[in-house]
C-alpha cells in the first residue's frame, strides 16, 4: 500500500497525475454544464468541448483503436442502451449483503440491466422517463462518471469507466439527435484551438 501511494505522490508523476484529475475533473463540469445549456446552440458548443477533453483523455492515456472497439463491443452487449427509459426506484437485494432488504437506487439502467433483473425475478419499482427527466438523468450519469474517473486506481478500471462515458456520450449523440455535420463542425472548432 505504501509503495502505491509513493509511486502517485513520486515528483516525476505529479505533473502527469494532476492533469489527468484536471481532464477528468472538466468532464465532470461539462456534464453540468450541458445540463443547463439554453438552445441546441450552446449545447453543441459545451459538448463539442466535452469531446475535445475527451480526445485529449484518450491522447494522454495512451489509449488504443483496439482498446476503444473493445470498450464499445463490451457496453453494447452489457449495457443495450437506454430505449426504455427506465428509472429504477428501488430493488430488493435477494442475494448480497443486505439479503430480503430494499435497497433504494434512484438512478438510470440501462435496457440490458433491466432485463437482467427482470429475469433473475427480482422485486423492484421504476418509471419509464418522459424525454426531459430522461436527458437530465442521462446528462447526470455524464458527470458521475467523471467523478468515477477522478477515483480510479487500475488501467482496467480506468477503461471501464472511461468506456462507460463514451457510451453515455453516444446515448446523447441519438438522444439530441447530433448529426454527423454537427459532430464535423465540432472537430473542426476544436482542431483550430489546438
Amino acid at each position: 500500500m505504501e509503495r502505491e501511494v509513493n509511486r502517485v505522490l513520486n515528483p516525476k508523476n505529479l505533473n502527469e497525475v494532476f492533469v489527468k484529475r484536471e481532464l477528468f475533473g472538466v468532464v465532470r463540469e461539462k456534464g453540468k454544464s450541458l445540463g443547463v445549456s439554453k438552445n441546441k446552440e450552446e449545447f453543441l458548443s459545451q459538448f463539442g468541448n466535452l469531446l475535445f477533453v475527451v480526445d485529449e483523455i484518450i491522447e494522454s492515456e495512451k489509449i488504443t483503436d483496439e482498446e476503444l472497439e473493445e470498450i464499445e463491443e463490451v457496453n453494447i452487449m452489457k449495457k443495450g442502451g437506454f430505449n426504455e427509459r427506465i428509472f429504477l426506484h428501488w430493488a430488493n437485494d435477494d442475494d448480497g449483503p443486505g439479503e430480503g432488504k430494499r435497497v433504494s437506487l434512484e438512478t438510470l439502467i440501462t435496457d440490458g440491466f433491466f432485463k437482467r433483473i427482470k429475469n433473475k425475478g427480482i422485486k423492484f419499482s421504476f418509471e419509464r422517463l418522459v424525454d426531459v427527466d430522461f436527458e437530465k438523468e442521462l446528462l447526470k450519469k455524464v458527470k458521475e462518471n467523471g467523478n468515477n474517473l477522478v477515483l480510479v486506481r487500475t488501467r482496467k478500471q480506468f477503461l471501464s469507466e472511461f468506456g462507460d462515458l463514451l457510451f453515455y456520450l453516444d446515448e446523447i449523440i441519438k438522444f439530441k439527435k447530433i448529426t454527423d455535420s454537427e459532430i464535423a463542425e465540432m472537430e473542426t472548432v476544436k482542431n483550430k484551438q489546438k
